[in-house]
């Protein structure tokens, strides 16, 4: 099961670099005039109407980019101070952070002690609600106070993104059957046996707009049968052999081989036919699809192998995972380990990677000759 630390993030457990962090334009606060060069919305407010006995001797430098954050967890808020003043902070010395959560002061975090002319970084932990919506960005802003209310200038805006992350341990909350049947397996994975002849998948409950999407999923049995991530899916009506209204389906295969799919109102067309590629094992595959607008790329296991453009398909729409399971084959299983998605590009300006001159010829070659169809890789068994 996947352990959402830092651990997590130095094994590259997720792939396709999705624990990169944003970081944004600052933009400035003038606390004591009240002035803001965001919205209302955005940013903090506070004004001090009569100029204070005290001076604030502190300033924050820089705030840190936040990772990926998920309802009922936390998002860890750190902020920079210098002293810029001749003798310690005094008692009473604060750095305060405000969110966009809120739209309030979340916390603060002692300053006293802190030396002349040095700088230290502080961290608060800003518990997210379980009920918060995903896909949203916020942001947080922080500033240096004494007792009495006395402030220095904000520094801010830190923007950070709420994302999901279901890891399937006990429940298949936020996840729905559309055909075949799910469950738990050993209170760890998203499970199905599959449909003979059929596909089998589960969608969120969720719709989305542009997303990262990534997924740890293992399968037995069919060796050239597909197995699929979906994104700006339409379930309903179901098409034949319970395929999706429309959706864009990036797909592999046990036999080292992957596809892209994209079907329109029941119309189903191959971005990419099926190809082979090194980065599938034999074993648990880290699938993603990143997003922006309507440029896609597909890695598999960290590796991209495949990028892309098409309008085809409007946001917000459904996401999902699913299984096809022929007629001949015995041993069928599908199991999902973790499954999660952010914002696209975690506020980048284009998706990254390169793909191998190897996996590009590959792709090249089998769009010339084409096998296989949306559910079998077309390879032998």
């Amino acid at each position: 099961m996947l352990v959402l630390s830092s651990q997590a993030w130095r094994r590259g457990i997720v792939a396709g670099g999705t624990a990169a962090a944003i970081v944004l334009m600052s933009q400035g606060v003038n606390a004591r005039l009240g002035e803001f060069a965001g919205t209302a919305d955005d940013a903090p407010m506070a004004t001090i109407a009569e100029a204070p006995p005290a001076v604030v001797t502190a300033v924050v430098d820089s705030l840190w980019p936040v990772p990926l954050v998920i309802p009922d967890g936390y998002a860890q808020l750190w902020a920079k101070v210098r002293n810029t003043g001749a003798v310690p902070l005094p008692a009473g010395s604060v750095v305060t952070f405000w969110s966009s959560l809120t739209s309030a002061d979340v916390g603060s975090v002692s300053t006293a002690g802190l030396a002349a002319g040095a700088s230290k970084w502080y961290k608060f932990d800003l518990p997210i609600p379980a009920a918060a919506p995903w896909g949203i960005t916020r942001n947080y802003w922080a500033q240096p106070r004494r007792a009495g209310d006395t402030s220095g200038p904000w520094k801010g805006p830190q923007n950070f993104l709420i994302g999901f992350l279901d890891e399937f341990s006990s429940t298949m909350a936020g996840w729905v059957p559309v055909s075949g049947a799910w469950s738990i397996a050993g209170s760890n994975w998203l499970y199905t046996p599959g449909l003979s002849n059929s596909s089998s998948s589960a969608r969120h409950t969720e719709v989305t707009k542009h997303l990262d999407y990534t997924v740890r999923a293992w399968r037995n049995g069919c060796a050239t049968c597909a197995n699929r991530i979906v994104v700006r899916g339409t379930v309903a009506p179901l098409g034949a052999g319970n395929a999706w209204n429309s959706e864009f389906s990036f797909q592999w295969a046990r036999d080292g081989s992957f596809s892209v799919y994209k079907t329109v109102a029941g119309v189903t067309t191959a971005l990419q036919n099926w190809t082979t590629t090194p980065a599938i094992v034999n074993g648990w595959n880290i699938v993603q699809v990143k997003s922006n607008a309507n440029s896609f790329q597909f890695y598999i296991n960290g590796i991209l192998v495949w990028t892309g453009y098409d309008a085809s398909l409007p946001t917000p729409a459904q996401l999902g995972v699913g299984m096809f399971r022929d007629v001949a084959s015995a041993g069928n299983g599908f199991w999902v380990d973790y499954a999660f998605g952010i914002p696209e590009g975690l506020g980048t300006d284009s998706p990254s990677g390169t793909i191998s001159e190897e996996q590009l010829q590959l792709n090249a070659q089998a769009n010339e000759n084409p096998r296989g169809t949306v559910d079998h890789s077309g390879g032998s068994q």
